[in-house]
């Protein structure tokens, strides 16, 4: 049983802040806006491999969690905020917050309001176990959008792992 944080570096282009999205067991949690692209967002569960082939065009980096985060926990969070809907806030943040109520020890999402800040945080609060990373559609790419990402990699410590 794992929790997979999923970063999603940037947006269309090479531009924006990205996505998080939470992977339990190969199935993936993203929480997005409703279909109109405004309002409240909503836990949406996808298949893995549908959810990566949809995002083949940026950079997916995946922070394997360690022990500390309780799949059962996050799923708890994230079943009973659908049921609730309590839902606010983007999709970094409500990673955040699943990954927080998955530990035993206090995350503190104070600030991660960004993909990286999330990404940022799971590396400094010390429960990453293993990190990796695909970028398959890489080559598809024009230079000049390659190169944005690559910059922004970079300021994550990440452009290594692709």
């Amino acid at each position: 049983m794992t929790v997979t944080l999923i970063t999603c570096v940037t947006d269309t282009a090479g531009m924006g802040p990205g996505h998080s999205c939470i992977d339990v067991n190969g199935t993936i949690y993203s929480f997005e806006t409703d279909a109109a692209g405004r309002g409240a967002g909503v836990w949406v569960q996808i298949a893995r491999a549908k959810y990566l082939a949809r995002n083949a065009h940026r950079p997916l980096i995946s922070q394997k969690l360690s022990s500390a985060v309780s799949d059962g926990k996050v799923m708890t969070h994230i079943l009973g905020s659908v049921a609730g809907d309590q839902s606010q806030g983007a999709s970094a943040n409500q990673a955040a917050n699943a990954i927080e109520k998955g530990t035993s020890s206090t995350f503190n999402t104070w600030g991660a309001e960004a993909p990286c800040d999330v990404y940022d945080l799971a590396r400094a609060r010390g429960i990453v176990a293993g990190v990796s990373a695909m970028w398959p559609g890489k080559a598809t790419l024009p230079a000049t959008v390659r190169a944005l990402i690559m910059a922004v990699l970079k300021d994550l410590d990440a452009d290594r792992l692709v």
